[in-house]
């Protein structure tokens, strides 16, 4: 005569058996069994715990669930044998490297945020170098657009993978061939979007402060953080002294008479030309919510960023017939051989304005009203 199983017994009807899957735990739910994978907790507290080593919900099928703490259960090992995994060290070296620091505080605070996503369990966390390959990263490029990420963020993910792997060859860190270039050369879809001029026009016509930023992005060609931190005080002798933050050029530009009338319908509320109502300089986060808020006014400017104004207004000399060397002297890049050709501008400065300006004079028009831009 079977046993009739006891009361715990059915207290545990489909659930992974006690003591046969290491760290696998269910709870009961309404709809059935949830499975974790739930490490020791003296581990999951480890002041060096990578950020993998916690309790990780594996869903509810539970041969899903079983693979899933087998391969997390591996990783633990690896970990706790050697006190991270090589991709993990890797990382942790290049964050500490003289390169990462150099960079500027905004482009660490992303590489730091990419690098731990491509640290988590799901993506490269706890692996080998050699296990970082092109095939590899080709499916976690297709998990990725899978789970409904955009391209700009899942090209952003391999160019700082790439970055990584980058450095590491020059430090002697690995030996091989940089394992995504490959794939980004696959897959890697460069940005050419430009705002059309009826998008323009509109734009121009942005109350402040996004309108005269919109002025000072296409009649100065600078990046945003650099346009946020231009002074009134810069403005002298019909020139506009830049100092841009990324490249760590100094810039004297004319001073376009359009951008001209739109400085003088501003209102000067602080030391910087845009500036709040407490007449502090907008910050990065700050402006951003701002401009998102009246581009949406604009038909068809979704898809355009403020950074495309930039790539838009050199197009745009670049196809008046200026050439590389002249559209650089506003933009601050280099010679394609490295050197910097800004030495000689206080000498092509006249010749630049001439130039540039009447190509510039059909870029959409500006509003006589103050009110367009002080609103």
């Amino acid at each position: 005569m079977a046993r009739k199983p006891s009361s715990g017994s059915s207290r545990r009807r489909g659930r992974p058996p006690r003591g046969v899957f290491r760290h696998l735990v269910s709870r009961e739910t309404g709809a059935g069994f949830s499975y974790y994978w739930m490490p020791p907790t003296r581990w999951r507290r480890h002041p060096a715990r990578p950020a993998w080593l916690r309790a990780t919900p594996l869903g509810r099928d539970l041969v899903a669930a079983i693979r899933a703490s087998e391969r997390l259960n591996a990783l633990f090992d690896r970990w706790r044998g050697r006190g991270g995994s090589e991709f993990e060290e890797l990382c942790a070296a290049y964050l500490s490297s003289r390169r990462f620091v150099a960079l500027k505080p905004r482009t660490r605070h992303d590489y730091e945020t990419m690098l731990r996503d491509l640290q988590q369990p799901a993506h490269f966390g706890g692996a080998l170098l050699r296990e970082v390959t092109p095939e590899a990263i080709d499916a976690f490029r297709d998990m990725l657009e899978r789970q409904g990420m955009g391209s700009s963020s899942i090209d952003y993910r391999l160019k700082v993978l790439r970055l990584l792997f980058g450095w590491a060859i020059k430090a002697r860190r690995w030996s091989g061939a940089n394992p995504v270039t490959g794939v980004i050369d696959r897959v890697y879809r460069p940005r050419r979007q430009v705002w059309d001029r009826p998008q323009v026009a509109a734009a121009l016509a942005l109350p402040y402060p996004s309108g005269l930023a919109v002025h000072l992005a296409l009649f100065t060609l600078q990046r945003q953080g650099d346009i946020l931190a231009m002074r009134w005080d810069d403005i002298k002798g019909g020139t506009i002294r830049v100092v841009q933050g990324k490249a760590d050029a100094l810039l004297f530009l004319p001073i376009h008479p359009r951008l001209q009338a739109a400085l003088d319908a501003a209102p000067r509320r602080g030391d910087c030309i845009l500036s709040n109502r407490a007449g502090e300089g907008y910050r990065g986060d700050g402006f951003r919510a701002v401009w998102r808020k009246h581009k949406a006014l604009i038909p068809g400017a979704g898809a355009c960023t403020f950074h495309d104004l930039r790539r838009t207004a050199a197009s745009w000399l670049m196809g008046s017939g200026l050439g590389d060397d002249e559209v650089r002297l506003w933009t601050g890049h280099r010679r394609q051989g490295g050197d910097r050709i800004l030495d000689v501008y206080d000498v092509r400065l006249r010749d630049l304005a001439r130039r540039s300006f009447p190509a510039m004079d059909g870029w959409g028009s500006v509003q006589e009203s103050n009110s367009s831009l002080t609103g």
